[in-house]
């Protein structure tokens, strides 16, 4: 029967006959290996998801081959850094832009208007962030 599982351990054991072969823990409970080209290909893939053959019988799962080796699917790295300064600085212009405005509707409240006042505003936006 053909599966896919994830090799956990291994673990080395002897027949009543005294033949030796080793016994994996895997997440489909234990499962033996007798032929040492595979126990060594299996050992090798210990921690990884991999699909095999295998025969049950008498209640024993007996691995009797690898299929393939199961590839993971990779995570997208996370944007690059330039992405993320080029985005936070059109972030830090609107913000600028609205505090300019408010400035703007404040000194226009007060009885002041005009361009030099919205001139004034984004000055005092810009002495303000070289402040900080």
């Amino acid at each position: 029967m053909e599966t896919t599982l994830k090799i956990i351990g291994a673990e080395e054991k002897e027949s009543k006959a005294g033949r030796k072969y080793i016994v994996f823990d895997t997440s489909q409970g234990k499962m033996s290996c007798f032929d040492n080209k595979l126990v060594e290909g299996l050992k090798k893939e210990i921690g990884n998801q991999i699909s095999i053959d295998f025969q049950e019988s008498n209640g024993f799962k007996n691995i009797k081959k690898i299929l393939t080796e199961v590839k993971t699917e990779k995570i997208a790295p996370a944007p690059q850094k330039e992405e993320f300064v080029e985005a936070r600085a059109e972030k830090n212009k609107s913000i600028y832009t609205s505090y300019a405005k408010d400035i703007f509707v404040s000194l226009d409240k007060n009885g002041l208007s005009g361009e030099e006042v919205m001139k004034k505003s984004i000055a005092l936006v810009k002495q303000a962030i070289a402040a900080f």
